[in-house]
């Protein structure tokens, strides 16, 4: 007995495949220009925005805009000089106590972002994004680091 071709079982024609093909990996998120979070922005001392003026305001914000042409490769591979991860123990005590506070005391890192000579923009890095914490002015948060 032959079954007709329309009352197969239309499963032994369609064989799902097995190989999985990731869509996105952690590697792909160097390739996408940085994203910023303000959801943890500091606005209370010793390292916090309350008191950036107008003036120092457009200028960070002058400077984070030059970033977002960058990937994440450029930033933090090609230019990992001045802009890297920190360990946390690095950090000065007031930082790590402001992360205690925070209930962030579990982060092994948080990375910064060099402005110009002194001044550092401090976050936590989610994969493409930075979520914005610290305005350092006089590289304190670190001080013994090079740059």
């Amino acid at each position: 007995m032959v079954i007709p071709k329309h009352k197969r079982p239309s499963i032994l024609a369609d064989i799902p495949k097995t190989k999985k093909i990731p869509v996105a990996s952690r590697e792909d998120f160097g390739r996408l220009n940085p994203a910023w979070r303000v959801n943890l922005l500091e606005m209370c001392d010793p390292f916090g925005w309350h008191r950036v003026d107008g003036q120092t305001l457009q200028y960070i914000r002058g400077k984070l805009s030059l970033y977002e042409s960058m990937t994440m490769n450029e930033i933090f591979v090609r230019d990992k000089k001045y802009n890297h991860a920190v360990s946390v123990n690095k950090l000065c005590p007031e930082a790590r106590r402001r992360l205690r506070d925070l209930r962030l005391d579990d982060l092994e890192e948080v990375h910064r972002l060099r402005l110009s000579g002194a001044e550092r923009v401090w976050g936590i890095r989610d994969l493409n994004a930075l979520i914005l914490l610290w305005w350092d002015p006089k590289h304190e948060i670190c001080p013994s680091d090079e740059n």
